[in-house]
Protein backbone atom coordinates (compact mmCIF):
# COMPACT_ATOMS: atom_id res chain seq x y z
CA UNK A 1 0.00 0.00 0.00
CA UNK A 2 1.37 3.39 -0.74
CA UNK A 3 2.52 5.89 1.60
CA UNK A 4 -0.12 8.14 2.87
CA UNK A 5 1.58 12.06 2.27
CA UNK A 6 -0.05 14.52 4.53
CA UNK A 7 -0.30 18.20 4.63
CA UNK A 8 -0.88 20.28 7.64
CA UNK A 9 -2.46 23.44 7.66
CA UNK A 10 -1.57 25.45 10.57
CA UNK A 11 0.97 24.63 12.34
CA UNK A 12 -0.39 26.05 15.62
CA UNK A 13 -0.92 24.27 18.71
CA UNK A 14 -3.68 21.71 17.13
CA UNK A 15 -1.54 21.49 14.02
CA UNK A 16 1.04 20.40 15.90
CA UNK A 17 -1.09 17.53 17.87
CA UNK A 18 -2.68 16.27 14.38
CA UNK A 19 1.14 16.47 13.05
CA UNK A 20 2.66 14.38 16.28
CA UNK A 21 -0.53 12.06 15.62
CA UNK A 22 -0.23 11.28 12.47
CA UNK A 23 3.79 10.61 12.15
CA UNK A 24 2.88 7.79 14.77
CA UNK A 25 0.92 6.11 12.35
CA UNK A 26 2.66 3.04 10.14
CA UNK A 27 2.34 4.28 6.05
CA UNK A 28 2.08 7.63 6.64
CA UNK A 29 4.36 11.09 5.95
CA UNK A 30 4.60 13.98 6.95
CA UNK A 31 5.12 15.69 3.46
CA UNK A 32 3.98 19.62 4.02
CA UNK A 33 3.58 22.34 6.37
CA UNK A 34 1.79 25.57 5.81
CA UNK A 35 2.04 28.48 8.07
CA UNK A 36 3.40 32.21 7.69
CA UNK A 37 5.50 32.22 10.60
CA UNK A 38 8.98 31.97 9.82
CA UNK A 39 9.88 30.26 13.14
CA UNK A 40 6.73 27.49 12.89
CA UNK A 41 8.24 26.69 9.47
CA UNK A 42 11.37 26.27 10.77
CA UNK A 43 10.33 24.05 13.74
CA UNK A 44 7.99 21.76 11.53
CA UNK A 45 10.92 21.48 9.09
CA UNK A 46 13.39 20.11 11.54
CA UNK A 47 10.78 17.91 12.86
CA UNK A 48 9.47 16.35 9.68
CA UNK A 49 12.11 16.74 7.46
CA UNK A 50 8.99 17.96 5.27
CA UNK A 51 8.39 20.85 2.70
CA UNK A 52 6.80 24.09 4.17
CA UNK A 53 4.74 26.87 2.38
CA UNK A 54 4.01 30.56 2.97
CA UNK A 55 0.06 30.00 2.15
CA UNK A 56 -1.73 26.82 1.31
CA UNK A 57 -2.02 27.64 -2.87
CA UNK A 58 2.30 26.73 -2.99
CA UNK A 59 1.56 23.30 -1.27
CA UNK A 60 -1.42 22.36 -3.76
CA UNK A 61 0.10 23.44 -7.05
CA UNK A 62 3.28 21.51 -5.97
CA UNK A 63 3.74 18.18 -8.13
CA UNK A 64 3.02 15.62 -5.85
CA UNK A 65 0.50 17.17 -3.26
CA UNK A 66 -1.04 15.81 -0.14
CA UNK A 67 -3.43 12.57 -0.12
CA UNK A 68 -4.51 14.34 2.99
CA UNK A 69 -4.70 17.91 4.18
CA UNK A 70 -5.26 18.39 7.71
CA UNK A 71 -7.18 22.27 8.32
CA UNK A 72 -6.16 23.60 11.62
CA UNK A 73 -6.05 27.51 11.30
CA UNK A 74 -8.64 29.58 12.60
CA UNK A 75 -12.42 29.15 11.69
CA UNK A 76 -12.74 32.04 9.33
CA UNK A 77 -10.21 30.35 6.89
CA UNK A 78 -11.97 27.09 7.37
CA UNK A 79 -14.26 27.64 4.32
CA UNK A 80 -11.70 28.67 1.67
CA UNK A 81 -8.92 26.80 2.56
CA UNK A 82 -11.22 22.96 2.46
CA UNK A 83 -13.26 24.22 -0.92
CA UNK A 84 -9.38 25.03 -2.53
CA UNK A 85 -7.94 21.45 -1.48
CA UNK A 86 -10.79 19.88 -2.18
CA UNK A 87 -10.67 21.14 -5.37
CA UNK A 88 -7.52 20.02 -5.92
CA UNK A 89 -7.92 16.27 -5.01
CA UNK A 90 -7.06 15.82 -1.19
CA UNK A 91 -8.82 14.60 1.33
CA UNK A 92 -9.37 17.13 4.23
CA UNK A 93 -9.80 16.94 8.20
CA UNK A 94 -11.10 20.37 9.41
CA UNK A 95 -10.90 21.30 12.75
CA UNK A 96 -13.78 22.39 15.04
CA UNK A 97 -15.23 24.86 14.24
CA UNK A 98 -16.37 24.03 10.98
CA UNK A 99 -16.56 26.99 9.70
CA UNK A 100 -18.72 30.83 10.10
CA UNK A 101 -21.77 29.95 8.23
CA UNK A 102 -24.34 27.18 7.26
CA UNK A 103 -23.57 28.28 3.69
CA UNK A 104 -19.95 27.42 4.25
CA UNK A 105 -20.32 24.12 5.22
CA UNK A 106 -22.80 23.36 2.57
CA UNK A 107 -19.93 24.35 -0.11
CA UNK A 108 -17.70 22.08 1.75
CA UNK A 109 -20.09 19.09 2.09
CA UNK A 110 -20.72 19.61 -1.76
CA UNK A 111 -17.48 20.06 -3.03
CA UNK A 112 -16.09 16.50 -1.19
CA UNK A 113 -19.45 14.99 -2.57
CA UNK A 114 -18.83 16.43 -6.24
CA UNK A 115 -14.90 15.31 -6.10
CA UNK A 116 -15.51 11.83 -4.74
CA UNK A 117 -13.40 12.74 -1.41
CA UNK A 118 -13.56 12.30 2.34
CA UNK A 119 -14.38 15.59 4.40
CA UNK A 120 -14.12 15.01 8.26
CA UNK A 121 -14.90 17.25 11.18
CA UNK A 122 -12.52 16.59 14.18
CA UNK A 123 -15.16 15.98 16.99
CA UNK A 124 -13.15 13.01 18.74
CA UNK A 125 -14.39 12.48 21.62
CA UNK A 126 -17.56 9.85 20.47
CA UNK A 127 -14.34 7.55 19.67
CA UNK A 128 -13.62 7.40 23.61
CA UNK A 129 -14.92 4.38 25.44
CA UNK A 130 -16.85 6.56 28.19
CA UNK A 131 -18.61 7.53 25.36
CA UNK A 132 -19.64 4.48 23.85
CA UNK A 133 -20.34 2.64 27.53
CA UNK A 134 -23.03 5.69 27.74
CA UNK A 135 -24.57 5.17 24.75
CA UNK A 136 -24.92 1.41 25.32
CA UNK A 137 -26.25 2.10 28.71
CA UNK A 138 -28.80 4.25 26.87
CA UNK A 139 -29.97 1.66 24.29
CA UNK A 140 -30.04 -1.17 26.53
CA UNK A 141 -32.33 0.47 28.89
CA UNK A 142 -30.18 0.38 31.22
CA UNK A 143 -31.23 3.85 32.63
CA UNK A 144 -34.70 3.92 31.44
CA UNK A 145 -36.23 5.44 28.65
CA UNK A 146 -34.09 8.57 27.87
CA UNK A 147 -35.89 12.00 28.55
CA UNK A 148 -33.59 15.08 28.30
CA UNK A 149 -29.62 15.86 27.71
CA UNK A 150 -28.17 18.76 28.87
CA UNK A 151 -24.87 20.06 28.30
CA UNK A 152 -22.74 22.96 29.82
CA UNK A 153 -19.49 24.86 28.36
CA UNK A 154 -16.66 25.57 30.12
CA UNK A 155 -17.61 28.69 31.90
CA UNK A 156 -16.37 31.25 29.03
CA UNK A 157 -18.12 33.98 27.09
CA UNK A 158 -20.27 32.27 25.53
CA UNK A 159 -20.17 33.67 21.64
CA UNK A 160 -16.47 32.09 22.00
CA UNK A 161 -17.52 28.70 23.79
CA UNK A 162 -20.29 28.30 21.60
CA UNK A 163 -17.85 28.59 17.95
CA UNK A 164 -14.96 26.57 20.24
CA UNK A 165 -16.81 23.99 22.61
CA UNK A 166 -20.47 24.07 21.55
CA UNK A 167 -19.55 21.61 18.14
CA UNK A 168 -18.06 18.82 20.25
CA UNK A 169 -21.53 19.71 22.89
CA UNK A 170 -24.08 19.16 20.21
CA UNK A 171 -22.56 16.20 18.17
CA UNK A 172 -22.44 14.44 21.58
CA UNK A 173 -26.16 15.03 22.61
CA UNK A 174 -27.10 14.08 19.20
CA UNK A 175 -24.54 10.90 19.14
CA UNK A 176 -26.46 10.09 22.96
CA UNK A 177 -30.03 10.68 21.15
CA UNK A 178 -30.24 8.53 18.71
CA UNK A 179 -32.26 10.78 16.51
CA UNK A 180 -31.82 13.35 14.24
CA UNK A 181 -32.59 16.89 15.22
CA UNK A 182 -35.98 18.62 13.98
CA UNK A 183 -36.64 22.14 15.92
CA UNK A 184 -33.91 24.20 17.87
CA UNK A 185 -34.79 27.80 20.12
CA UNK A 186 -32.37 29.95 21.39
CA UNK A 187 -32.10 32.68 23.77
CA UNK A 188 -28.86 35.03 23.44
CA UNK A 189 -28.39 37.65 26.31
CA UNK A 190 -25.53 40.09 26.80
CA UNK A 191 -24.98 41.38 30.68
CA UNK A 192 -28.73 40.58 31.27
CA UNK A 193 -30.10 42.13 27.86
CA UNK A 194 -31.92 40.19 24.55
CA UNK A 195 -29.20 40.28 22.47
CA UNK A 196 -29.57 41.85 18.56
CA UNK A 197 -27.75 41.56 15.45
CA UNK A 198 -26.21 45.54 16.70
CA UNK A 199 -24.66 43.55 19.42
CA UNK A 200 -22.00 41.65 16.71
CA UNK A 201 -18.39 41.82 17.18
CA UNK A 202 -15.76 40.08 16.35
CA UNK A 203 -15.20 37.15 19.07
CA UNK A 204 -11.85 37.98 20.08
CA UNK A 205 -12.96 41.34 20.78
CA UNK A 206 -15.30 40.34 23.98
CA UNK A 207 -12.84 36.96 24.55
CA UNK A 208 -9.52 38.11 23.61
CA UNK A 209 -7.84 34.99 25.38
CA UNK A 210 -9.40 33.06 23.01
CA UNK A 211 -8.85 32.25 19.21
CA UNK A 212 -10.25 34.25 15.93
CA UNK A 213 -13.64 32.67 15.45
CA UNK A 214 -15.25 35.07 13.30
CA UNK A 215 -18.62 37.32 14.72
CA UNK A 216 -20.15 36.56 17.65
CA UNK A 217 -22.44 38.33 20.46
CA UNK A 218 -23.98 37.40 23.92
CA UNK A 219 -22.13 36.51 27.12
CA UNK A 220 -24.74 34.18 28.00
CA UNK A 221 -26.40 31.81 25.31
CA UNK A 222 -29.17 29.02 25.78
CA UNK A 223 -30.21 26.40 23.33
CA UNK A 224 -33.08 23.81 23.24
CA UNK A 225 -33.38 21.12 20.72
CA UNK A 226 -36.25 18.33 19.68
CA UNK A 227 -35.38 15.02 18.32
CA UNK A 228 -37.12 12.67 16.01
CA UNK A 229 -37.63 10.26 19.13
CA UNK A 230 -39.12 12.52 21.17
CA UNK A 231 -35.88 13.53 23.06
CA UNK A 232 -35.08 16.54 24.26
CA UNK A 233 -31.78 18.57 24.87
CA UNK A 234 -30.34 21.94 25.87
CA UNK A 235 -27.34 23.34 25.84
CA UNK A 236 -26.03 25.97 28.51
CA UNK A 237 -23.35 28.76 27.49
CA UNK A 238 -22.69 31.22 30.34
CA UNK A 239 -19.51 33.42 31.53
CA UNK A 240 -18.62 32.68 35.13
CA UNK A 241 -16.61 34.19 37.44
CA UNK A 242 -14.76 30.82 38.55
CA UNK A 243 -14.97 27.44 37.41
CA UNK A 244 -17.80 25.95 39.20
CA UNK A 245 -18.33 23.47 42.24
CA UNK A 246 -18.49 19.71 41.16
CA UNK A 247 -20.56 17.59 43.40
CA UNK A 248 -17.22 15.91 44.80
CA UNK A 249 -13.46 16.33 44.53
CA UNK A 250 -12.97 13.24 42.37
CA UNK A 251 -14.35 14.75 39.09
CA UNK A 252 -12.70 16.44 36.31
CA UNK A 253 -14.00 19.78 35.77
CA UNK A 254 -14.52 20.69 32.35
CA UNK A 255 -17.75 20.48 29.81
CA UNK A 256 -20.08 18.08 30.31
CA UNK A 257 -23.37 16.12 29.18
CA UNK A 258 -25.62 15.70 31.84
CA UNK A 259 -27.85 12.40 30.90
CA UNK A 260 -31.21 12.09 32.55
CA UNK A 261 -33.31 8.24 31.98
CA UNK A 262 -36.32 7.21 34.13
CA UNK A 263 -34.08 4.91 36.26
CA UNK A 264 -30.76 6.96 36.64
CA UNK A 265 -28.68 9.57 35.51
CA UNK A 266 -25.34 9.80 33.99
CA UNK A 267 -22.69 12.86 33.54
CA UNK A 268 -20.34 12.42 30.69
CA UNK A 269 -17.14 14.63 31.36
CA UNK A 270 -15.77 14.87 27.17
CA UNK A 271 -14.18 12.88 26.56
CA UNK A 272 -13.24 10.36 28.81
CA UNK A 273 -15.28 10.63 32.63
CA UNK A 274 -18.54 9.05 33.11
CA UNK A 275 -20.56 9.13 36.09
CA UNK A 276 -23.51 7.48 37.24
CA UNK A 277 -26.33 8.24 40.02
CA UNK A 278 -28.62 5.30 40.40
CA UNK A 279 -31.67 8.12 41.03
CA UNK A 280 -32.90 9.87 38.41
CA UNK A 281 -33.36 12.77 40.76
CA UNK A 282 -30.81 15.39 41.47
CA UNK A 283 -31.09 13.47 45.57
CA UNK A 284 -29.14 16.23 46.83
CA UNK A 285 -30.47 14.56 50.79
CA UNK A 286 -28.01 11.80 50.07
CA UNK A 287 -25.41 13.59 48.85
CA UNK A 288 -21.97 13.27 46.60
CA UNK A 289 -22.30 9.41 47.60
CA UNK A 290 -25.18 8.92 45.41
CA UNK A 291 -22.82 9.33 42.63
CA UNK A 292 -19.88 7.12 41.50
CA UNK A 293 -17.58 6.64 38.95
CA UNK A 294 -18.50 3.84 35.91
CA UNK A 295 -15.13 3.23 35.30
CA UNK A 296 -11.74 5.25 36.08
CA UNK A 297 -10.11 3.54 33.14
CA UNK A 298 -12.01 5.40 30.89
CA UNK A 299 -10.04 8.38 32.01
CA UNK A 300 -7.17 7.00 29.91
CA UNK A 301 -9.17 7.81 26.54
CA UNK A 302 -7.47 11.14 26.10
CA UNK A 303 -5.72 12.88 23.35
CA UNK A 304 -3.64 11.77 21.33
CA UNK A 305 -5.33 8.73 21.55
CA UNK A 306 -8.93 9.45 20.69
CA UNK A 307 -6.90 11.76 17.79
CA UNK A 308 -5.65 8.61 17.02
CA UNK A 309 -8.43 6.55 16.76
CA UNK A 310 -10.63 9.82 14.48
CA UNK A 311 -7.54 9.46 12.06
CA UNK A 312 -7.43 5.71 11.65
CA UNK A 313 -11.15 5.50 11.13
CA UNK A 314 -10.58 8.27 8.70
CA UNK A 315 -7.89 6.60 6.67
CA UNK A 316 -10.11 3.27 7.07
CA UNK A 317 -12.73 5.71 5.25
CA UNK A 318 -10.67 6.23 2.25
CA UNK A 319 -9.66 2.88 2.06
CA UNK A 320 -12.63 1.23 1.76
CA UNK A 321 -14.90 4.25 0.05
CA UNK A 322 -17.11 4.33 2.92
CA UNK A 323 -18.22 7.83 5.27
CA UNK A 324 -15.67 8.90 8.06
CA UNK A 325 -17.71 8.38 11.16
CA UNK A 326 -17.81 11.97 12.09
CA UNK A 327 -18.08 12.95 8.33
CA UNK A 328 -18.82 16.66 6.83
CA UNK A 329 -22.49 16.22 7.24
CA UNK A 330 -22.10 15.58 11.28
CA UNK A 331 -20.16 18.67 11.37
CA UNK A 332 -22.64 20.78 9.72
CA UNK A 333 -25.26 19.19 11.89
CA UNK A 334 -23.48 19.92 15.04
CA UNK A 335 -22.96 23.57 13.44
CA UNK A 336 -26.44 23.82 12.16
CA UNK A 337 -27.45 23.11 16.42
CA UNK A 338 -24.90 26.23 17.67
CA UNK A 339 -25.37 28.47 14.67
CA UNK A 340 -29.35 28.03 15.14
CA UNK A 341 -29.48 28.88 18.76
CA UNK A 342 -28.89 32.90 17.42
CA UNK A 343 -30.59 32.45 14.47
CA UNK A 344 -34.01 31.32 16.26
CA UNK A 345 -33.29 33.79 19.34
CA UNK A 346 -33.07 36.62 16.87
CA UNK A 347 -36.33 35.50 14.75
CA UNK A 348 -38.01 35.39 18.35
CA UNK A 349 -39.58 31.66 17.18
CA UNK A 350 -38.65 27.75 17.26
CA UNK A 351 -37.15 26.79 13.92
CA UNK A 352 -37.13 23.91 11.89
CA UNK A 353 -34.26 22.14 11.14
CA UNK A 354 -32.79 22.37 8.64
CA UNK A 355 -32.63 25.85 8.55
CA UNK A 356 -33.96 27.89 5.51
CA UNK A 357 -31.59 30.96 5.91
CA UNK A 358 -27.88 29.15 5.68
CA UNK A 359 -26.26 32.51 6.57
CA UNK A 360 -24.35 33.58 9.40
CA UNK A 361 -27.20 34.48 12.08
CA UNK A 362 -25.59 37.48 12.48
CA UNK A 363 -25.19 38.67 9.01
CA UNK A 364 -26.96 41.98 7.55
Amino acid sequence: MATLRVGIVGYGRMGKHHAEVFSRIKGVEISAVVDPADDLQKQACETYQCAVFDDIDGMLTQRERPDIVVIATHSPLHHEQTVRALFAGCHIICEKPMADSLQECDDMVNMARLKGLKLAVHHQSVFSRAFARAWRMIVSGEIGELCLLRAYGKGRVACSDVKEIGGHLTHGMRYLAGGEVTEVYGDVTCEGRSVTSEDARRVQELYPEGRDSGVGAGDRMFGYYKFTNGVRAELQLALLDEAPATYNESRIFGYYIDVFGTKERLQLYLPHTLFRNRSPYDDWARGATSWEEVDPNFRNDQDPLLTRLFIEDFIKAIQKDRDPRVSGREGRIAMEMTLGITRAHLAGISLAIPLTDRRHPLEP
